[in-house]
């Protein structure tokens, strides 16, 4: 996966920034694992409210913790797995790995989209949210970790 290397843990932050969390941990030494991260990216999660004064109740826009599930899972598939569904999206990473994460998330973004029947938008700060933890866990960590959990 020679792709993971082009990627900038920076530029993802634009498509989740939760990622900010993290942003200054080095391998091994996160404190916040996926699963709590991602509370902060779904609907009903956790919300950080960084005012002193009167908290106003926003309409909750982030997706669904049952769509946050999905992606995990073919995100899992595809990284740690060998499901040959994703034999295509492999060869196309190769091939435009140089474009950065500008064109790797959502490249997978919309590949991922298309086996879940739904709109790359909804799930592009999710794929980069992982792609993300992947980069400062390393990815036989995480994949040692979450992949069959």
């Amino acid at each position: 996966m020679s792709w993971l290397e082009h990627i900038e843990f920076k530029d993802l932050i634009r498509d989740s920034p939760y990622l900010m969390l993290i942003e200054d941990n080095k391998p091994g030494d996160i404190n916040l694992d996926l699963d709590t991260i991602s509370q902060l990216a779904v609907k009903g999660g956790l919300v950080i409210v960084a005012s002193a004064g009167e908290h106003k109740k926003q309409s909750d826009n982030r997706p669904p913790k049952s769509l946050w599930i999905s992606v995990r899972i073919e995100m899992l598939e595809f990284l740690c797995g060998n499901d040959p569904k994703y034999d295509k999206l492999r060869e196309q990473l190769e091939q435009v790995k140089k474009g950065g994460s500008k064109t790797i998330i959502p490249l997978i973004a919309a590949a991922i989209a298309g086996f879940l029947n739904v709109g790359v938008g909804m799930i592009t700060g999710l794929v980069a949210l992982i792609i993300g933890v992947i980069l400062k866990t390393g990815k036989v960590g995480f994949c040692n970790y979450y992949y069959k959990k």
